[in-house]
């Protein structure tokens, strides 16, 4: 250990330090290297506590090291900035408290069990190939500037709340993105944008606020989009106003930048609520939650490609007059657990496109057009009800498990194998 808890000068490195595979705490008021990249420290571990001033600066003034091991703490909310030539982990606590830490890093990033970085804004840069893997539930990070990691970049920020003020991107090897703040907010601010090439994109967070994007797409990925709630039991709705909720113009954004879209969680327990009419385009959309909802509104028509609905605890729709949920897709699954029921009414052609199951429950399947099925996928229900608008039912796809044929009503032909 070398300087004082007390110290209020400056710690300058003169020149290349090695300690070997040691571990080193260095202490100063700040901890400056002369505006230099010659001057690394090379440690096992390395612990820089500066007491009263800045760690490094930007550009060529940042901290080189050369360390396996790292932590950085500085006093009053002020800066750190450093840069590794290799691969660095996080292994003590780390706090600039509301200032800023920026990294640097010519290899992977990563924080051992149970270790946080505490700080108002967080920089990364691990280049187009290197990953970033800080999943240890301990950050508490209030602003996510610019980071790159193209070979993915994961952050818990257990539950704090968290706003993207800067762009990220891993498109450079197709990594992962996998955000989360728990019952925090998590927000993305106006051209703030994640880009993960083919890699899939998950956002999890209790309430997620996506501001309007007037230059580009928050969220591009030409893999899956994943956008759900943190807790079980967090209502949901589309254009509308439960805890988590996302905006007509929040959805527009996101199918700009993706074609394959899933919102909610297996785990759900409760309700998403349908509260207007919402168009996902003709992108492929899972809507997972406890149960489903649209306030027996026929306007609130859900449109999309594809829709996948699944129904986690409970019921899709209601028996009651207008209870369906009603979309305007091409292609359709409707599953639920427990033997839930399901109501939902098509306002077009309609087909079965993956499987389809409410166990020993009813499925009530209404629309205005054919009704058919993909080669090899089967419908599985206790009761299956169809109204067809005066078009045909074409299920022959051979994989259908119904045990009762319930009423079926305005159909030209029916088909069921």
């Amino acid at each position: 250990m070398i300087g004082d808890t007390g110290s209020t000068a400056t710690l300058t490195i003169g020149s290349a330090l090695n300690f070997g595979t040691d571990t080193v705490t260095l202490r100063g008021g700040d901890i400056d290297d002369g505006n230099t990249t010659n001057r690394a420290i090379t440690a096992g571990t390395l612990n820089l506590d500066a007491r009263n001033g800045d760690i490094g600066g930007s550009g060529n003034d940042a901290i080189d090291v050369m360390v396996n091991n790292l932590s950085l703490n500085t006093q009053s909310n002020n800066d750190a900035y450093v840069v590794s030539t290799g691969a660095v982990n996080f292994s003590a606590a780390s706090s600039v408290g509301s200032g800023t830490l920026e990294l640097t890093a010519g290899g992977n990033v990563t924080d051992s069990a149970g270790v946080g970085i505490t700080t108002g804004t967080l920089e990364l840069a691990a280049g187009s190939t290197n990953s970033v893997t800080m999943d240890s539930g301990s950050h508490n990070i209030t602003n996510l500037g610019a980071v790159t990691a193209g070979g993915g970049f994961t952050l818990d920020n257990g539950n704090n709340s968290l706003t993207v003020t800067d762009d990220i991107n891993t498109s450079g090897s197709n990594g992962s993105v996998v955000l989360s703040t728990g019952t925090g907010t998590y927000t993305q601010n106006n051209g703030d944008d994640i880009t993960a090439g083919s890699g899939d994109i998950t956002i999890t967070a209790d309430t997620v606020a996506l501001e309007g994007n007037t230059g580009s797409y928050p969220l591009q990925s030409s893999g899956t989009v994943t956008l759900k709630p943190a807790s079980a039991a967090a209502t949901m709705s589309l254009a509308g106003s439960s805890t988590f909720d996302l905006t007509q113009a929040e959805i527009t954004d996101i199918i700009g930048g993706t074609d394959t879209i899933v919102i909610g969680d297996t785990g759900s327990t409760a309700t998403l609520t349908i509260g207007g009419a919402v168009s996902f385009g003709m992108d492929t959309v899972t809507l997972r939650a406890g149960s489903f909802t649209d306030g027996n509104n026929p306007a609130r028509t859900i449109t999309a490609g594809t829709l996948h609905l699944d129904a986690r605890s409970d019921a899709i729709g209601t028996s009651n007059a207008d209870g369906e949920i009603d979309v305007a897709v091409t292609n359709l699954s409707i599953n639920t657990q427990s033997n839930n029921n399901a109501y939902v009414k098509a306002s077009g052609a309609v087909n079965i496109s993956e499987n389809s199951s409410v166990g020993t429950g009813t499925l009530n399947l209404t629309t205005v057009g054919d009704l058919t099925d993909s080669d090899s996928k089967g419908i599985t229900a206790g009761t299956l009800i169809i109204d067809a608008g005066s078009n045909v039912v074409d299920l022959d796809s051979g994989s259908h498990a119904v045990t009762n044929l319930g009423a079926v009503s305005n159909i030209t032909t029916l088909t069921l194998g």
